[in-house]
């Protein structure tokens, strides 16, 4: 069946093949477009897992894989997997959304493990996307608050380069400049209140996805009969602390 592929609009029949096995005959079937899926829990292991667009890193994680079968007949039709198409690895939450959330613009993120353009070899993992909430919070108000001092500078400029003009400078052209840099002045508290708001969403929405991630993991271990623990970190106080205490 080497070449053929399918969507063709020509049916494709399965191969089949036969063969005596203990006495037995195996009717063997194949097809280009007979594959499996499986979904797996996975738990632990070697530490935290950072994944595509997971804000938090897990320690529990849903794997998908999808491989190539064929069919054999004896006296019941039993399914095999062959080789393995595609990998990939989603945190609990991500898998409630793909399941759930249907008909969107844009698929659920999620972390390929093996894919056919990588020859399906398992791609560089686990550290594909190290999540350091606050770093990236921090950057993310540091852009914003670049892109209006850069704005401000230019306006400046603009207004510096009419004053140094050699020469006689059109009243027009100056007021125009002096206006320009008036509505930047003006503009930067309500711009710099707006990101504040937008630094307000990004936590909000990053505390939210830790939320649905601890929500999943909990039910999934309640599902399995294990009651989920909560460890929490006792850091012994301070020398002041203690001095308080007492």
């Amino acid at each position: 069946m080497t070449g053929k592929k399918t969507g063709s609009r020509t049916p494709i029949p399965p191969e089949v093949t036969t063969h005596e096995d203990h006495g037995e005959n195996v009717f063997v079937s194949r097809h280009p477009a007979f594959a499996t899926v499986g979904f797996y829990a996975m738990h632990g292991g070697n530490g935290a897992t950072d994944l595509f667009g997971a804000n938090v890193r897990l320690q529990n994680t849903i794997r998908m894989k999808i491989c190539r079968a064929h069919m054999e007949t004896r006296t019941v039709d039993r399914i095999y997997e062959d080789d393995v198409i595609l990998e990939l690895e989603l945190s609990e939450s991500q898998f409630t959304q793909a399941i759930t959330q249907f008909n969107r613009g844009t698929g659920t993120p999620v972390t390929l493990r093996q894919a056919p353009d990588v020859d399906v070899v398992p791609v560089v993992y686990p550290q594909v996307a190290h999540v350091d909430v606050e770093k990236r919070l921090k950057e993310a108000g540091d852009r914003r608050v670049e892109a209006e001092l850069k704005k401000l500078t230019e306006t400046f400029n603009a207004v510096r380069a009419l004053a140094e003009a050699d020469g006689s400078v059109s009243k027009k052209s100056l007021q125009a400049a002096v206006k320009s840099l008036g509505f930047a002045i003006g503009n930067l508290p309500g711009n710099l209140d707006y990101y504040k708001k937008l630094l307000r969403e990004d936590a909000d929405r990053i505390l939210e996805e830790g939320k649905l991630e601890l929500h999943a993991a909990a039910s999934l271990l309640i599902s399995q009969g294990i009651s989920p623990t909560l460890l929490i970190d006792e850091k012994s106080p301070t020398d002041g602390q203690a001095m308080q205490g007492k």
